[in-house]
């Protein structure tokens, strides 16, 4: 394909998904929704199938719709998905994000799937909520991933999935099983302040950075050991383990067996330079309206 065609399909490609997200897009507050109809633009009900799509500088930000298939869809550019609500099952799998990739403040309301998933930049999926089960299982993610207060209300599988960035679970809430077996945290990983409130597991976990756990809180308690077989790259890093828990040196090195501990360590916050608040590409707390053109 030449570059004049190239251009010209693409020029297609972006109209086509400007026209799609004109029509899925509910500007309307979410707790304004059930107090009048929406605009005369919006389709509602949709159920979008977009599988082995590719996908370039996608906008889909507060796009409503049923069901949505992006399984195995390249997504080109930055893709965002920022305040979208999907109220049926939404696949992901096997989709590969080519740039950075926004789901903050999203609603699944069923099941979603991003199973085998590669995300090649930074992913955002702060303050989302799963309203139903979720997997990330064999999930790649190259860069930095950020949950940072997201809610999952049932089970959330990241079993295994490789963070090759930080991770950022601060102050996210698991309200279902959380099973993070078998995954890999090269960076650093990042879950002060979560609550688990049911069964969770680490099993055969690898710790490569900073593991922070201050203030996290577990089903059962200090009692609650969740680490069998996890593997701490550097014992000796500035860790912060769950309450009930120290760092046991073994004869095999760079692992880690928990054990009691008398002492609870204090909750951490993210380092100042660090931006597990940000909820999209330029879009903070304090800037919610952010660049979604």
């Amino acid at each position: 394909m030449n570059g004049d065609t190239w251009r010209q399909e693409r020029q297609v490609r972006l109209t086509a998904q400007r026209i799609l997200a004109e029509h899925l897009r509910d500007d309307r507050n979410a707790d304004q929704r059930s107090a009048g109809p929406p605009g005369p633009r919006f389709w509602p009900g949709i159920r979008l199938d977009l599988t082995g799509a590719t996908l370039i500088d996608l906008s889909f930000h507060r796009v409503v719709a049923t069901d949505a298939r992006f399984g195995e869809a390249t997504f080109t550019g930055t893709a965002q998905f920022y305040e979208a609500t999907f109220t049926g099952f939404a696949s992901f799998h096997g989709a590969a994000f080519d740039g950075e990739a926004a789901f903050s403040r999203a609603a699944f309301g069923g099941r979603a799937d991003f199973g085998s998933s590669t995300f090649a930049e930074k992913a955002w999926f702060s303050q989302a909520t799963f309203g139903y089960d979720v997997e990330f299982n064999d999930a790649t993610f190259c860069r930095d991933a950020t949950f940072y207060g997201t809610i999952f209300d049932g089970i959330a599988e990241f079993q295994p999935a490789t963070f090759h960035g930080d991770a950022t679970f601060h102050g996210t809430t698991f309200d279902g099983c959380a099973w993070f077996n078998g995954v890999t945290f090269a960076g650093r990983a990042g879950f002060g302040g979560a609550t688990f409130t049911d069964d969770t597991a680490f099993f055969g976990a690898t710790f490569g950075g900073a593991a922070d756990f201050g203030g996290a809180t577990f089903a059962d308690g200090a009692g609650t050991l969740p680490f069998r077989g996890t593997r701490v790259l550097s014992p000796a890093g500035p860790h912060v383990w769950p309450p009930g828990c120290v760092s046991c040196r073994t004869a095999e090195a760079g692992s880690w067996l928990p054990a009691p501990s008398t002492t609870s360590p204090e909750r951490t916050r993210p380092p100042e330079n660090d931006d597990s608040q940000e909820w999209a590409p330029g879009v903070t707390p304090e800037n919610t309206a952010g660049p979604m053109a």
